[in-house]
């Protein structure tokens, strides 16, 4: 299986282990989740007979269930935080604190690291939103 070669689920637990042990959100590529997605969709279109299509549905799954783990407790950080380090977030999650933003009516900027080219804390305004 050569898709699964550059997946390693080992490492991906770790990952998802730490994420639970920490208070703090873990610094992950920002291009970590499209680099799953692609590797799990490399994997789906291979074509395997017998005992290997089954162990490839069930790396599938697997990694799938890891990553779903690893989303949900990454946003409940987010969420529940009013400053994150902005350069920690992967792509998907500063898009979709900036959507929570809009939602909830922030008018502020949702990354001051982001438009002040500063790493450090961001303020999400999830907790200063107007009401």
């Amino acid at each position: 299986m050569s898709a699964v070669e550059s997946l390693d689920l080992k490492n991906l637990h770790v990952i998802v282990i730490q994420e639970f042990q920490s208070e703090d959100i873990q610094e992950l590529n920002s291009d970590f989740f499209r680099n799953l997605s692609n590797t799990i969709g490399k994997l789906k279109n291979e074509e395997y007979d017998g005992i290997e299509r089954k162990a490839k549905n069930q790396i599938i799954s697997t990694t799938t269930n890891l990553i779903e783990l690893l989303v949900n407790k990454r946003l409940e950080k987010i969420s529940n935080s009013t400053k994150i380090p902005y350069n920690i977030l992967t792509d998907e999650e500063k898009a979709i604190a900036t959507r929570i933003n809009k939602e909830v009516g922030y008018e502020g900027t949702p990354f001051v690291g982001d438009v002040l080219g500063d790493a450090g804390n961001v303020d999400l305004g999830l907790r200063s939103a107007k009401k």
